[in-house]
C-alpha cells in the first residue's frame, strides 16, 4: 500500500467513525489497516483505541505502546506525546527508567517534541536528574502526577485529535 492508499483509508474510517459512532469495528479495522500501510496518523489513532479500548477494541497497553512508538520513530509530535501514559502504565513506578533512555534518543535525533517534554519534566520535577547528563547531581527525584492531571492531559489529546480528525474530513 503506498501512502495516498494509505491516507485516503485512514480518512474513510474517519468518516465511518463519524458516522457510526466511536466504537465501529469497521472503522478500526480500516484504521489499522492504515496504520499498517505505514501511515503515521493512522499508527497515532490506532495507539490510542489500544491505550483506552477504543473503536471497538480492547485495551492493550502493549499494543499502544508499539503504535505510539512506530510513529515516534518518524518523529510525529503526537505519537512522541502519547507514550507518557503508556510508558507509566506498564512500567508503573519504574516507568522513568525506561521512559527517559528512549526521550533522549529521540531528543538527540533533533525531534523538539522529546526535547521540550524532558526539558518540561526536568523543570518540575516528575522526573530525576539522573538521566540528566548535564548536570552532576544525580538525585532521584520523582512526582507522580495526579489522577486529575492524567485525566486533564487525556481529554487534552483526545480535544487535539478530534480537531485533526475534523480537518481531515474537511478537506475531503
Amino acid at each position: 500500500m503506498n501512502h495516498s492508499e494509505a491516507e485516503k483509508l485512514f480518512r474513510d474510517a474517519a468518516a465511518i467513525r463519524s458516522s457510526k459512532g466511536m466504537f465501529s469495528k469497521e472503522a478500526f479495522d480500516m484504521c489499522l489497516e492504515s496504520a499498517n500501510g505505514g501511515y503515521v496518523d493512522a499508527m497515532v489513532s490506532v495507539g490510542m483505541a489500544y491505550r483506552d479500548g477504543g473503536w471497538g477494541t480492547d485495551k492493550n497497553t502493549s499494543e499502544a505502546l508499539k503504535w505510539f512508538t512506530l510513529a515516534a520513530e518518524t518523529g510525529d509530535a503526537s505519537g512522541i506525546a502519547c507514550l507518557d501514559d503508556v510508558y507509566q502504565d506498564l512500567y508503573g513506578d519504574d516507568w522513568e527508567n525506561y521512559y527517559v533512555p528512549v526521550m533522549e534518543r529521540y531528543a538527540a535525533m533533533g525531534y523538539q517534541e522529546a526535547i521540550e517534554r524532558l526539558a518540561s519534566k526536568r523543570k518540575y520535577g516528575l522526573i530525576g536528574q539522573k538521566n540528566n547528563h548535564s548536570t552532576q547531581n544525580n538525585t532521584h527525584i520523582t512526582k507522580k502526577p495526579t489522577e486529575s492531571n492524567r485525566k486533564a492531559i487525556l481529554i487534552f489529546i483526545t480535544v487535539i485529535v478530534a480537531i485533526i480528525t475534523f480537518c481531515i474530513l474537511v478537506r475531503l
